[in-house]
């Protein structure tokens, strides 16, 4: 298993009993964005419109995200994440980050400033992969 499916594997499992993994993407996705439209939530998580709906009104329904009228659109809603939404995926993040932190005991000196230097690397990319954001004023 490569290293970063571990890291991830583990931030799902961390969810586990409080989220599905399928809500976890969805908002982790949302927060991601910024903001983003169902029907594009249900194309990057490769679920049926229905499915997207009801995944979107759990994550309501919890305060972890909010409607908001889309900028470019204002006949359609944009789902954008809420301060509860956010404290909520911090949460996860900070003890995914534990576990990372103590899984990197184990690396030799040579071994933490190779890692440290490939997380540099994919630190500076990773905007690249950024999806465009829709919320409204951003």
């Amino acid at each position: 298993m490569l290293f970063h499916e571990k890291l991830i594997a583990y931030y799902y499992a961390l969810y586990r009993g409080d989220m599905t993994q399928l809500q976890v993407r969805a908002l982790d996705y949302i927060i991601l964005c910024g903001g983003v439209r169902q029907q594009d939530l249900a194309e990057r998580l490769d679920i049926p419109k229905q499915h997207a709906a009801k995944l979107t009104a759990a994550l309501l329904s919890r305060g972890f995200i909010k409607k908001a009228a889309d900028p470019e659109d204002s006949r359609a809603v944009v789902l954008t994440p809420s301060a509860e939404g956010l404290a909520h995926n911090k949460k996860y993040i900070d003890m995914s980050y534990d576990y990372f932190f103590s899984a990197q005991e184990g690396l030799s000196p040579e071994e933490s400033e190779r890692l440290r230097e490939a997380l540099s690397v994919i630190s500076a990319l990773a905007p690249k992969f950024a999806p465009k954001s829709r919320a409204a004023g951003t």
